[in-house]
């Protein structure tokens, strides 16, 4: 009688066993997601940082080229000065 009982139980063990790996499967994909959506978080401050560093270096070269724009438009009155003698 036992040995029936052991062996009616094999399919249930073995179904459970399965169930267990998929459990152990689903629970390696939500780490991975979360792993994943951590990463994208990263890489979207990464890339905020990296435009910012961009916009402070362009600022800088925008204020250089306003410190050139009167002697620019000194140099620009000369020529026109001179043009129309």
């Amino acid at each position: 009688m036992v040995q029936d009982l052991e062996k009616s139980i094999e399919p249930i063990l073995r179904e459970l066993s399965e169930l267990q790996e998929k459990i152990k499967n689903m629970e390696h994909v939500e780490e991975l997601s979360e792993r994943v959506k951590e990463m994208k978080f990263k890489l979207a401050w990464s890339w905020v940082y990296d435009v910012d560093k961009e916009l402070l270096k362009q600022s800088a070269l925008i204020e250089k080229l306003k410190a050139r724009a009167p002697a620019c438009q000194a140099e620009i009155n000369q020529r026109l000065v001179s043009l129309q003698k």
